[in-house]
């Protein structure tokens, strides 16, 4: 999930943004692995165990993380990072449908990307430190995010273990459904109210 501090979005710059991931990020991470000639595109898609594992483990791996991550914003002092997303988005109002299509491109477009092509090169660790300062979940001036960030730096490596040990589907899978239910936890219990 994004993080933005300072700006709100529309609705259509959301769509717009997740369309962009879905399609920018795998060229990306296609050129990536083009320049470094030691692992070709399809690679990531074909290395792992069956399609029907991989997917399952992602389901459980996202879903526990998921309800880490919720635990730790519930508890009272880390409450204000949660009103970061209501200043980016909660003014829109989203729907079901819109994190279902915003949870499915980050975590397809995000993976290929960071765990199918980055990680190839820096590693499990650098790579979700990467991934997640992107994000903006570190900051030298909010310790409450960096708290958060730093979990979050936890939970993107278990990713990058799901890939290596399993495959990108099992990534693709965690990271979707982790961004399902913090945007469901946020939409129902939290930031958008």
């Amino acid at each position: 999930m994004l993080h933005c501090a300072t700006m709100q979005v529309s609705r259509k710059t959301l769509y717009l943004l997740s369309l962009l991931t879905l399609v920018g990020f795998p060229l990306l991470a296609w050129l990536v692995l083009w320049f470094s000639n030691n692992i070709s595109f399809i690679d990531i898609f074909i290395h792992g165990t069956t399609l029907t594992e991989q997917l399952w483990r992602g389901l459980i791996y996202g879903m526990i993380a998921a309800a880490n991550a919720v635990w730790l914003v519930r508890l009272d002092f880390l409450k204000p990072v949660t009103g970061v997303f209501k200043e980016l988005l909660g003014h829109i109002n989203l729907n079901w449908i819109d994190v279902l299509f915003f949870s499915f491109c980050a975590g397809v477009g995000e993976e290929i990307f960071f765990r199918g092509a980055l990680q190839y090169h820096f590693g499990v660790w650098l790579t979700a430190f990467i991934f997640i300062l992107i994000h903006g979940y570190l900051s030298i001036t909010d310790w409450r995010i960096t708290l958060y960030g730093i979990l979050m730096v936890i939970i993107v490596a278990g990713m990058g273990y799901l890939m290596n040990n399993y495959g990108i589907w099992a990534a693709a899978m965690a990271h979707f459904v982790f961004d399902v239910v913090m945007f469901g936890y946020l939409i129902k219990y939290d930031a958008f109210d």
